[in-house]
């Protein structure tokens, strides 16, 4: 795989963040900057998941989406919610904020957490109440845009409608989340609002890419955002997804006793089930790269920890200390619909399809912008 990291959710957040008037920590994208000039209210709409592939997958049911395609963006990589969308919110690269995936290895707790859980990622135990704060937030804290927007404004200019924010309120139902919205950009002459929906991809891991309930869930967020721009004829609306997703085929890493052997014991298998990464036991590196690719050469593309620091491919920028850690010593990254477990992971049971793998249908993210 080639990274390249110019044209990316990460460049789109530094656009709007350049708009209201924010140094930017990298490039923007030409096409939305010429997009946002003179616009002062501005929300961004993230549905989780409905990359390129998605909406074209379900062309009809999202025609209003589709009608305002402007720009084609990557994801960043991982294509991954924690990493993505986090990387969308600081306007970082992943290897700049520590944020990777939805499961990381803590050396600190011994095991891997769930990251916007807290959870052990293999017993489900809650290691700290969500109440009290991401678990990483500590080890990496991050600075949203929302902080650096209403710190250059010197007042209250950025709103976060993110899934805790509505959830919290009882309401995540369409016609409360305009209302929401609404009352965000409600009497303001300058406004930045962000609001994310954990549709369709919540829908899309249990049922599949083609499913017909996916189909109406992706009807209903079209109706959602037609009401809502129309509303607020005076808003610039950018609509995007972090990732996409693809049905998954499962290859169990357990039926291969011998490249067990090259893996250390008390550190698991890390990071996601497309791109996961391994942690080697001393003197195995060159054992454990020949087992890999005989087994699953085929379907991953498998880099060292240098390699895969070296050709950038967890984004550009000033890595965080954290980062090595995170990545363990081989990151193997799927280039099909291949995604590596256990056998007596769960996930194959509830699993159907997912994401943060190599491919351009979990890369590649449309743009759609209204009331330009």
């Amino acid at each position: 795989m080639e990274f390249k990291n110019n044209n990316t959710i990460v460049n789109l957040s530094n656009s709007i963040l350049e708009n209201f008037g924010v140094k930017s920590f990298h490039n923007t994208i030409p096409e939305i900057d010429n997009l946002l000039k003179g616009h002062k209210k501005v929300v961004v709409m993230l549905f989780d998941g409905m990359g390129t592939f998605i909406r074209n997958k379900h062309q009809k049911e999202c025609s209003f989406i589709r009608s305002g395609k402007v720009h084609t963006m990557q994801s960043t990589f991982p294509p991954t919610t924690v990493a993505a969308t986090t990387a969308f919110l600081t306007g970082k690269f992943p290897i700049e904020t520590g944020w990777m995936s939805w499961i990381q290895y803590f050396e600190e707790y011994k095991r891997n957490i769930c990251v916007f859980r807290n959870t052990d990622s293999k017993t489900d135990e809650c290691i700290r109440p969500i109440e009290q704060g991401y678990i990483l937030g500590d080890i990496c804290p991050t600075k949203k845009m929302f902080e650096l927007i209403n710190e250059s404004s010197g007042k209250e200019t950025a709103i976060c409608l993110g899934y805790n924010a509505i959830v919290k309120k009882g309401l995540f139902k369409d016609f409360k989340n305009r209302i929401l919205i609404h009352n965000a950009l409600k009497d303001k002459d300058e406004a930045f609002v962000y609001y994310y929906d954990m549709n369709p991809d919540h829908m899309i891991h249990g049922y599949g890419t083609t499913s017909k309930k996916v189909s109406k869930q992706i009807k209903k967020i079209d109706n959602f955002v037609k009401k809502t721009v129309n509303k607020e004829k005076d808003t610039l609306f950018i609509v995007i997804a972090d990732h996409g997703l693809i049905d998954l085929k499962y290859l169990f890493i357990d039926d291969y006793p011998d490249l067990m052997s090259t893996l250390m014991v008390d550190k698991p298998m890390s990071l996601e089930k497309r791109c996961p990464t391994f942690f080697v036991k001393e003197g195995k590196n060159e054992e454990f790269k020949e087992l890999f690719v005989k087994y699953f050469g085929e379907h991953f593309e498998l880099y060292t920890k240098d390699e895969a620091l070296s050709q950038h491919v967890y984004g550009d920028g000033e890595q965080h200390p954290q980062t090595k850690q995170f990545i363990g010593d081989f990151v193997a990254i799927s280039k099909d619909e291949s995604a590596i477990i256990t056998r007596d992971d769960e996930c194959v049971k509830y699993l159907v399809a997912s994401h943060a793998g190599g491919t351009e249908d979990e890369m590649s993210i449309d743009i759609s912008v209204f009331n330009a």
